[in-house]
């Protein structure tokens, strides 16, 4: 899913959150299919990932967001990707 609503990331296995933006670079070959999204803050800054939602609803967190359950696949540039569970914060319901 690419939209501007998501704002950051929870990988299961971080202790912390991310920011992320919109990835709008076009550039793909054989062997990088490109990608939706870049991790722009914290030690993965930089890097590509796209986000696969498998949440059936957004849940409001009391302070102005919502989270929804996903897997986050980051992408692999001639490598396969790594596919993790997750969390994505957004500004609203991403299923509005």
């Amino acid at each position: 899913m690419k939209t501007e609503k998501i704002t950051a990331i929870y990988p299961d296995s971080w202790n912390t959150w991310e920011f992320v933006a919109l990835d709008n670079d076009t550039y793909t070959d054989s062997s990088w299919a490109g990608c939706d999204y870049r991790v722009t803050s914290g030690l993965s800054k930089d890097s590509a990932i796209n986000i696969h939602i498998t949440g059936r609803t957004s849940k409001p967190t009391g302070s102005g967001t919502w989270k929804t359950r996903v897997r986050i696949e980051f992408v692999g540039d001639g490598e396969p990707s790594v596919f993790v569970g997750g969390i994505v914060y957004s500004d609203s319901s991403l299923f509005e």
